[in-house]
């Protein structure tokens, strides 16, 4: 922009990183000195003082129309020394200012002020690819991982910039590798950066609130937070102010506190480095909280405290403790000084026994604890302004010493099923302002005055129990029922209650499996689907007299997608064009007895992926040859083996004369002693006749060996199909066709992910990113993607951002139990042992760079673990860069090593490390990253033999005494960082004369 004006204007300048040069010694005064350099067109003239470098710049910029930029500016110094005040300029002259801090221009008359917003993605995808591959988008092969890479950076062009520079020409393991560490440790980079706005707090107290918000409270309602860090000694407004001035977090509509993930992961970062401690662990001691007497915020999620509790905390006033796992809360538990108290997902049968005195309490939540059967005496909390009892399955009542509680503002009461009443005192808070009850299918019993509360701003009640449910309802949630017959008619959309009933027989038809078997009565079944001709009308006509949001209006949705349901999947269609009732009704019976006498699979309610997978499944069993063959169905579990197995089925037992072994036999369950007495008696049942027999997860030989015994057995033209996790077990058997599920693509899986949370074939705009980010977990696996929808479906924004953040911590336990089974059958110790370590060490790694590494281990093959030091045995001389960060060297090697391709050697943060390796041997070094070896005492004088060495980083070697003379004979060394270096007290003085150094960092 710059660039583009200058030649309209008789002077410019632009001064680039003031925030930088004005730390320096006469940094101001250099930015004032090139200021009029640029503007005046002369050499520099001399400045002596910062007040004498106004007047000059007054002089020069009231003569002519200048146009001049102030990049990053974090300072009001910095604004007065280059403008004074905003009328000396001549008229016609512009400022363009650039600034982390929007408090700084509120002083000076800045009538345009422009917030720079994040890339979206395109933008972002982009730049990325500009930067790692030199064009407009990603290849093919690296597209997924590129999209991973962008939504990591969250559309900072800093982060996408950097990223893609380092990423640029690499492998993909190598791309797998880089992504793996930035979710537990942020590029170095870019936290350099970030952390700019971080060190240009003013003080200790915002310094310390950004690390309590970065680790505690991100997404957070406003309120809260700050009930509770006000409770913690901060001055949280103008704190929470000052951090959002600085660009450090935002309020979002929603009053919520919103950091961006790379900030956040910065502040966390800060945190790990100045308290380097050993991960927690599942089961802790009360006696680990000895001497944290100033502790007062605690998150103690799904941990186990051991021993009396004498020593936990007395002084908190936030305890966070999900999934407390007594059936209630201790009534030695020192809890007075609390401001909210976090039990979500509990195993509370009670809160606690008797009555408690809380008088700092001020948000109380339960959430999830689906065993609580009562609330707690509410008399000795009076100064309460939130409960939230949601999802409280069990929860019978509310104790009627709700009405004690005068601050309540908000009670949360949603999914409460068992709840048959709320209390008649909950007229009596004359400060609550939301009521939340949907979901209570069983509340009954309703207080009138509710409705005269003024107070009351919000009220959900979605879902509150309808008593006018009709018998035919009732009938249809008989679980004895086995089949559910609908006929549609051209009228069927024109009753409101047939449309109800629709909705209730496909939720019956998900729940128990019923069948469900559409009769198109003088009705093409494409009009259910398109709501074509009188269903379109009729339709129409509810839509005008329903509003979308009311309880009607959601049921008339749910009934328009049953709709398309019925029409679309694959529910068995019979279409009757016959006008004759009687032979109408000779044809039901008949369709009807076909489907009774088989048994019909039930499959997966949203059948995405699957016809496309079994089409070819299909034409095999459709075939006419009378050859006996078989066709094997493997991968992984999870990915939908069975429910293929199950379509198939489906569809083509009426071409065979017996299906499974029960109905191959047509008669009751015979009775079998031996396994050798079964195989004869399969034998004679499966020769006579063409069969279609399905093997459901097969993962043994004898488990093949005892159905199936001689290929010859089988009748001329019957089909086997086996569906396994194991493809070695086919090889034995005569299996012509083998099938290995392939996962779902992208759209698909976004497809089949939103059919589960939303009822629709794709997410509504305002969840579209993070059903997206959901989609990108699963990693295409149909089992994790419908577990995940159905827990996150009708789950607000926060609870989802909630969820996925736990689950990069925390695997989904439903989905861990199915995909376990393939490392339960694994057959000893041994194999299990080379799955773990190899999903924790070498995913992505070269087969043969596992195999050196696990057998020089002691393991049989393939199986080891990383070692935590650097054998003089260990081959390292074709290495061009060794990263050893975080390792527990205490000392690189014994002796001298010859590594003359090395380039790169990064031991960052080996806090062990007490010397650096004898530098002879490598001598094509050229970076040497040291940073955060808070052991180390001295760097080896051979350094000097390093000629090609551009970059040295000593950053926060706190014991660091000396740096070494031969420091300086370092011809090409551009980069000398020592900042953070406290106790380095000898210093070459030669290193002012090194000419080839651009970059010095000692602060």
């Amino acid at each position: 922009m710059h660039i583009k004006i200058r030649t309209a204007t008789s002077g410019s300048s632009f001064l680039a990183n003031i925030r930088d040069v004005s730390t320096q010694p006469r940094g101001l005064i250099q930015l004032q000195s090139q200021l009029l350099t640029d503007i005046l067109k002369w050499r520099k003239d001399r400045i002596t003082t910062v007040d004498e470098g106004i007047v000059k710049i007054k002089d020069a910029i009231c003569a002519k129309r200048v146009l001049l930029v102030l990049d990053d500016v974090d300072d009001v110094e910095q604004l007065n020394a280059i403008l004074g005040m905003r009328d000396w300029f001549y008229p016609g002259s512009k400022i363009i200012i650039t600034t982390r801090h929007e408090w700084l221009l509120k002083p000076h008359a800045v009538y345009k002020i422009h917030e720079i917003e994040k890339l979206d993605d395109e933008e972002s995808i982009k730049l990325f690819s500009w930067h790692a591959f030199g064009q407009e988008h990603p290849t093919e092969q690296y597209m997924e991982h590129s999209k991973r890479v962008v939504h990591h950076c969250g559309g900072l062009p800093l982060a996408l910039q950097v990223l893609a520079s380092f990423l640029s020409r690499k492998t993909l393991d190598i791309w797998d590798s880089a992504l793996a560490k930035l979710q537990a440790i942020p590029n170095s980079q870019i936290i350099e950066k970030l952390k700019i706005s971080y060190d240009s707090l003013e003080d200790d107290h915002d310094k310390n609130l950004f690390l309590h918000i970065a680790c505690f409270f991100c997404g957070e309602d406003k309120y809260f937070v700050v009930k509770v860090l006000d409770a913690c000694g901060f001055y949280s407004y103008i704190g929470i102010q000052n951090l959002v001035d600085r660009c450090l977090l935002t309020i979002n509509d929603e009053d919520k506190i919103m950091m961006h993930q790379l900030i956040q992961d910065m502040g966390r970062e800060i945190v790990r480095q100045e308290s380097p401690k050993e991960p927690a662990k599942a089961k802790v001691n009360v006696d680990a909280f000895v001497g944290m007497d100033k502790l007062r915020l605690l998150k103690l999620n799904y941990v186990q405290l051991a021993g009396g509790y004498k020593n936990f905390p007395k002084k908190l006033r936030w305890l966070c403790w999900h999934g407390f796992n007594l059936k209630s809360i201790p009534i030695e538990l020192p809890l007075g000084n609390l401001v909210a108290l976090d039990m979500s997902y509990s195993k509370l049968e009670r809160v606690w026994e008797g009555t408690k005195s809380l008088g700092a309490l001020k948000v109380l939540n339960l959430s999830y604890s689906r065993k609580l059967m009562e609330t707690p005496d509410f008399s000795g909390f009076r100064n309460l302004e939130r409960l939230i009892l949601k999802g409280c399955q069990s929860l019978l009542g509310v104790s009627e010493t709700i009405g004690f509680l005068e601050r309540l503002a908000l009670l949360n009461l949603e999914d409460c099923k068992n709840l048959r009443k709320l209390p008649k005192n909950v007229s009596l808070l004359q400060l609550l302002e939301t009521l939340i009850i949907s979901g209570c299918s069983n509340l009954d019993e309703f207080p009138t005055e509710l409705t005269e509360m003024e107070s009351l701003k919000v009220f959900h009640a979605d879902g509150y129990a309808m008593k006018s449910s009709s018998a035919i309802s009732r009938q249809v949630y008989q679980p004895r029922s086995r089949i559910s017959i609908i006929v549609f008619s051209k009228d069927y959309a024109s009753s409101k209650a047939c449309l109800y009933e629709l909705v209730i027989i496909l939720q019956c038809r998900r729940t128990s499996g019923q069948v469900v078997l559409p009769i198109f009565y003088d009705v093409d079944p494409t009009e259910g689907r398109n709501h074509a001709d009188s269903f379109s009308a009729a339709v129409a006509a509810y839509e005008e007299q329903l509003k979308p949001e009311t309880n009607y209006g959601r049921k008339m949705e749910l009934a328009k997608k049953s709709l398309r349901l019925v029409s679309v999947h694959d529910i068995y269609l019979v279409v009757i064009t016959c006008r004759q009732e009687s032979k109408f009704i000779k044809q039901i019976v008949k369709v009807i007895g076909d489907k009774l006498s088989r048994t019909i699979m039930s499959i997966a309610m949203y059948p995405v992926g699957i016809r496309s997978r079994a089409k070819a499944i299909n034409l095999w069993l459709q075939d006419a040859s009378m050859d006996v063959s078989a066709y094997a169905i493997w991968g992984m579990g999870g990915l939908g083996k069975t429910t293929i197995a199950k379509y198939v089925y489906n569809l083509n037992f009426n071409s065979f004369a017996g299906e499974l072994l029960s109905d191959i036999l047509k008669r009751k369950k015979d009775r079998i002693t031996t396994v050798d007495e079964g195989i004869v008696k399969i034998k004679d049942a499966i020769c006579a006749k063409r069969v279609l027999l399905v093997l459901d997860d097969v993962d043994d030989v004898e488990q093949l060996n005892a159905i199936l015994g001689m290929w010859d057995w089988f009748y001329p033209g019957s089909k086997i199909i086996i569906t396994t996790r194991h493809e070695w077990l086919l090889k034995p058997h005569v299996v012509y066709k083998i099938h290995k599920i392939e996962k779902l693509d992208d759209e698909e899986s976004i497809k089949l992910f939103s059919w589960h949370a939303f009822g629709q074939e794709y997410p509504t705009e305002q969840y579209m990113e993070h059903s997206q980010r959901v989609v990108h977990h699963c990693g295409g696996l149909p089992l994790a993607l419908q577990v995940l929808a159905s827990f996150l479906s009708r789950k607000t924004l926060d609870i989802w951002d909630s969820a996925l953040a736990k689950l990069q911590a925390i695997p989904n336990s439903q989905i861990i139990e199915k995909l376990k089974i393939s490392y339960d059958s694994l057959e000893d110790d041994h194999d299990k042992n080379l799955f773990l370590h190899i999903a924790c060490f070498f995913c992505g790694e070269d087969k043969y760079f596992v195999v050196k590494v696990v057998d020089a281990c002691g393991f049989y093959s393939y199986i080891g673990i990383q070692n935590l030091s650097i054998p003089k045995e260990l081959p390292l001389g074709n290495l061009v860069a060794l990263d050893m960060s975080y390792s527990k060297l205490e000392r690189v090697w014994e002796g001298t090593k010859s590594l003359g391709a090395l380039k790169v050697l990064n031991l960052s943060y080996s806090r062990k490390l007490m010397e650096t390796p004898d530098f002879l041997g490598f001598r094509n070094l050229e970076r040497l990253i040291l940073k955060g070896c808070q052991s180390l005492l001295g760097v080896g004088e051979t350094i000097g033999f390093l000629e090609r060495l551009a970059l040295l980083n000593l950053e926060d070697c706190k014991n660091l005494r000396k740096l070494p003379k031969n420091i300086s004979m370092l011809q090409l060394l551009e980069t000398l960082i020592i900042s953070g270096c406290s106790n380095l007290d000898e210093f070459p003085t030669e290193l002012t004369k090194m000419e080839s150094l651009k970059v010095y960092r000692i602060l």
